[in-house]
């Protein structure tokens, strides 16, 4: 097999990229005095979040504090097989399980 050279190969059409649009948005330089006047703030700005990022925050740090198993639901279910008072409806499954799909 002989090798290929890969400037022998054809090149593909490549359109030129279009600097207005790019220059149209291009985002000010972190800092600048420009960047503080296109955000209407100051360089001294404080960010201030919302009560719902705040809410949703807590949300978000509590169910991470959370157990990933609840042991207390666990042993009850467990004593409850185990002393034979866990039934088990097949009816009541199947009908679920219809009703989850329709």
């Amino acid at each position: 097999m002989t090798p290929v050279d890969r400037n022998d190969l054809p090149r593909a059409a490549v359109p030129a990229p279009d600097t207005r649009r790019a220059a149209l948005v291009k985002a000010p330089q972190r800092g600048s005095a420009t960047a503080s006047a296109a955000l209407g703030a100051s360089p001294s700005s404080v960010v201030r979040f919302s009560a719902e990022t705040k809410a949703s925050e807590a949300a978000r740090r509590a169910i991470e504090a959370a157990p990933e198993v609840r042991q207390g639901h666990v042993a009850a279910l467990r004593s409850a097989i185990d002393a034979g008072r866990y039934i088990v409806d097949p009816d009541k499954i199947a009908a679920r399980m219809v009703a989850a799909v329709l």
